[in-house]
Parts: structure tokens; C-alpha cells; sequence
């Protein structure tokens, strides 16, 4: 997209002013006299309405032809923030196999409920702020339920196991919704301690792997085909970095680098813990190279 390009405007003789555009006016709900908050970052002023998410407050209203992707829809509009969904339906039996389908999908959507239904419409709310939960909370947790899922197996508790798996599937998701939040608004993105779009990026790649990495442990791993000792010393360096917060250091990115294995699947994880550690160091090397104190 060109930048808008706007003269600075002297008024009085201690004031300086610019004209806003009239389509970002109207996106954001905004009126003569409304408050804007202005952050100062990088060099650059940074404008976001007071009401940030007030446009996510509204419901949502589309009509259903199909259910073949309802479950894609409505995780579209949960990942970009809304937080009230109608769905109008054309015939009442559509309604109830739309019911079905979302009742099985919800259970892998943190706080999306269905709270109102009619003849032939369903409405989707989100029963709590999510946009207040921390990506580095969502990354513990997540890390946390793998570890669980590893001793589910070592323990053959195949129900368990399934069970921890579909929370993980919660969480990433969530996480999508969270870091839509942070590209969008640059309060939500400093209450998470991401600085620029960059970090942004490399987040969606931990959460994506460890994401993967629960899927691997519910379908590929067994206790019979498991090194618990070769997957425990991959599993030990994701602990040390997103439960217990140590800092990403060099000696960790070459101790995954050195560690061989003959499991095709353990081989994967390894791959995939790879990739949250280097996304973790770019991390680390954006803010001592861009932002420094």
C-alpha cells in the first residue's frame, strides 16, 4: 500500500497538526472530538483509537450456504478478533447439522461459545477477553502440556494423551487470535513484550511448532516405538527456555544441532524444537541489534 502523504499544519504558534484520512475515520468508528492514543516507538508516532476493539465488540452477521467449511469460517473470524458471530442458516435442517459440527469444532476454540440460537441462526460469543492473555503464557502452557503428553505415553494412557493434544489445538488457536490482537494494536503488542512485526512472525513459528509437535506425539509415538531418553534430552531445551524462562543462548542452538537420532519421528521434533530455537534467538538478536538501550 503508498503512504499518505499529509503537510503538517502550525496552529497557534506552539501547535502542530495533520489531517487524518477520512477511510480510516470511518473504519474505526470515529467522530469530531473522539480521543486517539499516540505512542512514541522507534523514531515513529503510532495512532490507535481509545476504542480499539470496539468494531470486534459488534456482531458479526454472515449467511451459511454450505456447511462443508463452517468450521474454516468461523475459525477465520475467531483469529481476527471477533467476538460475536450470527450465522443465518437456509433451512432449519442446515441449522441442525451446522449445530453439530460447531459443537464438535468449539471444543478446540478457547472461549468461543455458542450463546443464542433460533430457527434457522446460531451466534457465536467469546465469554472472555482473550486479548488480555500473554503469548508467553500460551507458550508455557503449551510446552507444559507436551511434556504431559510425554509421560501420558510412557504411562500408555492413550485417553489422556488424545485429551492433552486437543488442548494444544486451543491454544494455538488462541494464539493466532492473539497475535492478530498485537499487529493491530500496539498496547496489546507491548503488553506482550513484542516489539515489531518481525517478532510477531517469529512467535506464529514457536506456536505453529509446538503445535506440531503435539501432533506428532498423539498419532507417531507409542511406548513401544518411543527413546524416551533421545526425545527427553530435545524436550529438556524447550523446558529451559519456555517454562522456566532462561534465555536462548548459542550453546543451546548447538546442542540441538549435535543431537542425532535414528527415529524418523523424533528426528521431526528435533527439527521442529530447532525452529523454536532459532526463532527464539532472532528474537533475541532483533532487540540487540535494533533495539538497544
Amino acid at each position: 500500500m503508498d503512504p499518505i502523504v499529509r503537510k503538517i499544519q502550525l496552529v497557534g504558534n506552539r501547535s502542530y497538526s495533520i489531517s487524518l484520512p477520512k477511510p480510516w475515520i470511518e473504519y474505526n468508528n470515529l467522530s469530531e472530538k473522539n480521543s486517539l492514543k499516540i505512542f512514541h516507538s522507534n523514531n515513529k508516532l503510532i495512532l490507535s483509537p481509545t476504542n480499539s476493539f470496539s468494531k470486534e465488540e459488534i456482531t458479526k452477521e454472515i449467511l451459511i450456504e454450505s456447511n462443508n467449511l463452517l468450521a474454516t469460517k468461523v475459525l477465520l473470524f475467531y483469529i481476527k478478533g471477533i467476538n460475536n458471530l450470527k450465522l443465518n442458516f437456509n433451512s432449519l435442517s442446515d441449522c441442525f447439522e451446522g449445530k453439530k459440527i460447531l459443537l464438535k469444532f468449539l471444543r478446540h476454540i478457547e472461549s468461543f461459545k455458542i450463546t443464542d440460537e433460533s430457527t434457522n441462526s446460531i451466534t457465536i460469543s467469546s465469554i472472555h477477553h482473550t486479548s488480555k492473555i500473554q503469548t508467553k503464557t500460551i507458550a508455557k502452557r503449551m510446552c507444559v502440556i507436551i511434556h504431559q503428553m510425554l509421560e501420558s505415553i510412557e504411562l500408555n494412557d492413550i485417553e489422556t494423551k488424545h485429551i492433552l493434544e486437543d488442548e494444544t489445538d486451543s491454544l494455538y488457536y488462541l494464539s493466532n487470535r492473539i497475535l492478530n490482537f498485537c499487529s493491530k494494536d500496539l498496547e496489546i503488542r507491548n503488553n506482550n513484550d513484542i516489539l515489531d512485526i518481525e517478532e510477531i512472525f517469529q512467535w506464529r513459528t514457536i506456536f505453529k511448532r509446538l503445535e506440531n509437535i503435539a501432533d506428532i506425539l498423539e498419532k507417531n509415538i507409542t511406548c513401544e516405538t518411543i527413546d524416551f531418553n533421545k526425545i527427553s534430552q530435545i524436550l529438556t531445551i524447550l523446558k529451559r527456555v519456555l517454562i522456566l524462562n532462561s534465555t536462548i543462548t548459542s550453546k543451546d542452538l548447538e546442542n540441538i544441532s549435535n543431537f542425532s537420532c535414528e527415529n524418523y519421528h523424533i528426528q521431526i521434533i528435533h527439527m521442529m524444537t530447532k525452529d523454536i530455537l532459532q526463532a527464539l534467538m532472532t528474537i533475541k538478536l532483533n532487540r540487540k541489534y535494533f533495539y538497544k538501550n
